[in-house]
């Protein structure tokens, strides 16, 4: 016979994104449970350790970003391809800064200009005399890009 657990809500992966610590504090002082939906599935469940359980924690450490850093923004949910590629693109230069040109050979000039600038006006990119560079947020933005998580599909190309 199965097992009943009962929910307080459903909760999509955007909220979890979104609402991670506020979910959490209901989880710890609430004792709160919650499903993860994905695609109308319930995937998983949130709920409070039991007492007294022993986890052991099978997985390898974080290389490069820390926890912190790693903190999923729902800004990064809403990224378009071509400011995903931009992202990605100059994280991986050694010198940290966007090639415009490399973009504009993949995309159209003018939505590369406006993916730039929406990632310089989200803190992920910084203008200096030498162009656009990555910033620390945008390393991070990269970084949860190159992972294989859960993410929904970018957003139309802007």
């Amino acid at each position: 016979m199965a097992e009943v657990v009962r929910a307080r809500r459903t909760v999509s992966i955007r909220e979890l994104a979104r609402a991670a610590g506020a979910l959490l504090n209901e989880i710890e002082l609430e004792d709160a449970v919650f499903v993860v939906g994905r695609h109308g599935r319930m995937v998983a469940l949130l709920s409070p350790l039991p007492e007294r359980t022993v986890v052991e924690v099978i997985g390898s450490p974080r290389d490069h970003a820390t926890e912190a850093e790693l903190e999923v923004r729902s800004e990064w949910l809403e990224l378009s391809t071509v400011q995903r590629d931009a992202i990605s693109m100059a994280a991986s230069a050694p010198t940290g800064f966007l090639s415009l040109n490399s973009l504009c050979s993949r995309y159209d000039p003018t939505t590369v200009a406006i993916a730039a600038n929406g990632l310089e006006l989200g803190g992920l990119l910084e203008m200096t005399y030498g162009g656009r560079r990555i910033t620390a947020q945008g390393r991070a933005a990269a970084e949860w890009l190159a992972r294989d998580l859960d993410r929904p599909e970018p957003a139309h190309p802007s």
